[in-house]
């Protein structure tokens, strides 16, 4: 299936158009069941195609990038179940007491990878990744993030 997908990016000359996604660990009791693993087989088939790795645990963005070597790397929370976006928001207070995601954020942009977070769909997410200095968010809720952000201003 990857070699596949990557032999039809390239037969229609898509490899600036799009990202290969994967998370960066493959966690079934969660539902997640991509794996970077797959990025890298991508890659070795034609290491031209893009890939954007979600980053499960957030920890150290700088050796996520040196390890996977994406263009995009996305960090936040998932919002279905409710379960699991209740864990995912209390891992990232928990990492927010220990690890400077903002200075890494940073970092990652220095090293010419674009971050994202999301899922963002309430105001208050956009707000806490705005303040991160994300490239951009992900959302469920495209019209209203737009209405949100030009109401308040937000590039």
């Amino acid at each position: 299936l990857v070699k596949k997908t990557v032999e039809s990016i390239v037969f229609y000359g898509l490899e600036k158009e799009m990202y290969l996604t994967a998370f960066q660990r493959r966690i079934p009791i969660l539902g997640l069941e991509s794996g970077r693993e797959l990025l890298e087989h991508a890659r070795e088939i034609n290491p031209v195609i893009q890939t954007h790795i979600i980053a499960t645990w957030p920890t150290n963005l700088p050796f996520l990038i040196k390890a996977y070597q994406p263009q995009i790397i996305s960090l936040g929370w998932l919002t279905q179940p409710f379960t699991i976006s209740l864990m995912s928001k209390v891992l990232y207070q928990l990492i927010a007491l220990t690890i400077d995601l903002k200075s890494q954020i940073k970092e990652a942009g220095e090293m010419g990878v674009k971050v994202l977070g999301g899922v963002v769909n309430k105001p208050e997410d956009v707000s806490y990744f705005e303040e991160l200095g994300v490239n951009g968010i992900m959302t469920d809720r495209p019209h209203e993030m737009l209405k949100f952000l030009k109401e308040n201003k937000i590039p």
